[in-house]
């Protein structure tokens, strides 16, 4: 069977293992699985541990739609916070169905939860098979680290979940030897970014190196393995920058204040105060100083002392 998406010359390979093509019983475990993980991350919802800041902008974003569309802490839209909010997406979403209440803020972290379980079992089943996949699938909804993470309020999850999304449609890409999977998988890459920014491309090299060996094979095929990778950095790029570009262009009177920048630019909050500033302060222009800043008063209080 070939894929449209396939490149000229290059047969697609075989379609990937399904679970809805597994057994019965394997199927209904793999169902048990999931539930039971995410009655372990919402056994303590409503003591979910929320930062009140976050919490503050996440209602305010669900009473609001411009605050809602830039990511602003307040609902007038006049300062967004200090980094991306696209974490914070789920659960204003949550808030304005349910009302506000710590376990509004925590449910999105539970189906996030889910759906990484999901992913998880699905890599395993396709390269290991039905038994790996029921093992991985466990193993991802009982880790203690996974519990905690996905019964609280906080970026983390998201971006978990949107990577184990990408490398499900990469493996896709890399089984079926079609680059097509690999849009999805740069656009997950990107809703990683949009929840916790520049960690979400901390995958993207072994990604690159990964799609490269499996593309350009014994054969040696590097112009495909080059237009493969092309697209999906392109893609990941892409669904990264989209809304920080789209603000970025809007005149100042039009988007609120970019928090964590000190001349209203988005590009010193996410890749300044939130990347580089944070190991060598000052190196990105107009960001603020957060590290900077926490040394030198430790420093001053220790003075003082």
């Amino acid at each position: 069977m070939h894929d449209s998406s396939t490149t000229a010359g290059a047969p697609a390979g075989p379609r990937p293992s399904r679970w809805w093509h597994q057994t019965r019983a394997q199927r209904a475990t793999l169902v048990v699985i999931v539930a039971l993980g995410a009655v372990l991350s919402s056994w303590n919802l409503a003591r979910g541990g929320d930062s009140s800041f976050y919490a503050a902008a996440a209602r305010s974003m669900s009473e609001s739609l411009p605050a809602f569309l830039s990511g602003s802490f307040d609902p007038g839209a006049t300062v967004t916070l200090d980094k991306l909010a696209g974490f914070a997406v789920p659960q204003a979403v949550s808030i304005h169905l349910f009302g506000m209440s710590t376990a509004s803020l925590a449910l999105p972290q539970v189906v996030e939860g889910a759906v990484t379980t999901l992913a998880v079992s699905v890599v395993a089943l396709r390269w290991l098979g039905a038994r790996a996949g029921l093992v991985a699938a466990a193993l991802a909804a009982s880790t203690p680290i996974f519990v905690s993470m996905f019964g609280h309020p906080m970026e983390d999850g998201l971006l978990t979940m949107s990577l184990a999304v990408a490398l499900v449609w990469w493996q896709r890409a890399a089984l079926t030897r079609t680059w097509s999977p690999l849009l999805l998988a740069g656009l997950f890459v990107g809703v990683g970014f949009q929840a916790k920014m520049l960690q979400a491309w901390m995958v993207l090299p072994a990604l690159v190196v990964a799609t490269v060996v499996a593309t350009a094979g014994p054969g040696r095929r590097w112009r495909r393995a080059a237009g493969h990778v092309a697209a999906l950095v392109g893609a990941a790029v892409v669904a990264s920058l989209s809304w920080s570009v789209v603000l970025g262009l809007l005149p100042t009177g039009d988007h609120p204040y970019f928090d964590g920048s000190t001349d209203d630019s988005v590009f010193a909050m996410v890749f300044g105060y939130n990347g580089v500033d944070r190991f060598l302060p000052g190196l990105w222009p107009g960001a603020v100083g957060a590290l900077g800043a926490a040394v030198g008063h430790a420093g001053t209080h220790v003075a003082d002392e």
